[in-house]
């Protein structure tokens, strides 16, 4: 009996060692960057609909995206903040100026924002 407990923790320690080796060694994302696809910056449309795309960034685990009106420096409405695990989200907004940031984070580090500005036009018809 004390030869299978003493295995038990040899096995249970090696375990633990091994997953907390992980959260050690997380990639530092501090000196990265995220690469916008999408929408370009400046873009003027009226299509209401628009997925926010980004390149995946090796080491991040989930992006941080924010969405205000009309600048981040002047604040008016917030229309999105959320933290996604994937490189793209689609948003419905009304005609307006926008501005919006993601940046790429794990457990220990992130990167800086990467900003964009947006502008939704009423819709011709």
């Amino acid at each position: 009996m004390k030869k299978v407990l003493s295995i038990s923790l040899v096995v249970i320690t090696s375990l633990t060692i091994i997953f907390s080796c992980s959260d050690i060694f997380e990639t530092d994302l501090s000196g990265s960057s995220v690469e916008i696809i999408a929408p370009s910056d400046s873009l003027s449309t009226d299509v209401q609909t628009q997925r926010f795309w980004w390149n995946y960034v090796p080491g991040a685990l989930w992006y941080d995206l924010q969405v205000v009106s009309p600048d981040f420096s002047n604040v008016s409405s917030v229309r999105l903040d959320t933290t996604i695990d994937g490189s793209n989200f689609q948003l419905f907004l009304q005609p307006g100026v926008y501005h919006w940031r993601v940046r790429a984070l794990n457990g220990s580090s992130a990167t800086d924002f990467n900003e964009r500005s947006l502008t939704i036009l009423p819709q011709s018809r």
